[in-house]
C-alpha cells in the first residue's frame, strides 16, 4: 500500500444545444423545467446535478475501457469500479466505506475567466464562491407528436420544456483519493478521457456541449504522457 495521493480534475461545458438535466418542477410556462441546485450560499439556479453528471462520465468510461485496458492506456479495467463504485447494491464487492471519488454539481459561470480563476482556488472553493455564479438565460421549447390516424396530438405528446440557453458555461470539479501513484494515473488518465469524449455524447437530455479541462493536479498527473496529451487537445 503506498501513500493516498489525490486527483483533482476541473473542466467547464460550454452548452451546444439547449441544456436539460432531470425533470425539474412545472413552472407557468412549460410543464417540464431542468433541475434547479440550491447552491451553498443560498441562491437557487439551473445546475447539473453531481450523481447525473456521474452518471453521464461513468457512460462514457464504460464504452472504451476494454480498449484502454487492450492499448495499456489503464492497467485493470476495474479501475472504473474503483473511481465510480459498484453500479448497483447487487453488482461488484460490497465495501464497508464509500467510493474515494467526489464529483462536484456544474454551476453557471460567467465567463472562461472566471472558470480559470476558479480552478486556481484550490479543491472545491468554488462551492462557495457565489460572485462567480451567473443566472443563464432561458427559454421554452415546445414538443408535439402527430397521430397519423387523426391528425392530432398524440395523447400526453404535446407538453413544453424550460432549458437553458446554448452557449452557458458550466464549470465543475472531481477529486479522486488514490492509494498509490499507479492508481493515481490510471485515475487521471479515464476521467480526463471521459471529460474529453463529452464533446461527442449528450450530458443532458438531448444536450450537446463542448468539454474542456481546466485543469488536473498534482502535477505529476498532469505530466503524464496520456494525460498531457488529452489536455493538448482538449485543455484550455
Amino acid at each position: 500500500m503506498g501513500v493516498a495521493s489525490k486527483l483533482r480534475i476541473c473542466y467547464l461545458l460550454k452548452l451546444e444545444s439547449g441544456g436539460m438535466w432531470g425533470a425539474g418542477k412545472a413552472v407557468l410556462e412549460a410543464n417540464i423545467a431542468t433541475t434547479i441546485c440550491k447552491h451553498p450560499k443560498g441562491y437557487e439556479i439551473p445546475c447539473i446535478p453531481s450523481t447525473y453528471i456521474k452518471g453521464v462520465l461513468r457512460r462514457s468510461a464504460e464504452e472504451i475501457i476494454t480498449h484502454l485496458v487492450r492499448v495499456n492506456i489503464v492497467g485493470e479495467a476495474n479501475i472504473v469500479e474503483k473511481v465510480f463504485g459498484p453500479l448497483t447494491p447487487f453488482e461488484g464487492v460490497a465495501k464497508p466505506i464509500p467510493v474515494n471519488t467526489f464529483f462536484g454539481p456544474l454551476y453557471p459561470v460567467r465567463d472562461v475567466d472566471t472558470a480559470k480563476r476558479l480552478a486556481g482556488g484550490g479543491e472545491f472553493m468554488y462551492l462557495a464562491d457565489s460572485d462567480s455564479l451567473a443566472m443563464p438565460s432561458m427559454y421554452v421549447e415546445p414538443h408535439v407528436r402527430l397521430d397519423d390516424r387523426c391528425g392530432r396530438a398524440s395523447l400526453g405528446a404535446l407538453f413544453k420544456e424550460l432549458r437553458v440557453s446554448p452557449e452557458t458555461l458550466f464549470y465543475g470539479e472531481i477529486l479522486y483519493v488514490a492509494d498509490n501513484e499507479k492508481e493515481l494515473v490510471d485515475a487521471a488518465r479515464l476521467l480526463t478521457i471521459a471529460v474529453a469524449r463529452l464533446n461527442y455524447r449528450y450530458v443532458g437530455r438531448r444536450t450537446a456541449a463542448k468539454s474542456q479541462i481546466l485543469c488536473v493536479e498534482p502535477s505529476n498527473a498532469a505530466k503524464d504522457e496520456v494525460v498531457e496529451y488529452v489536455l493538448k487537445v482538449h485543455g484550455l
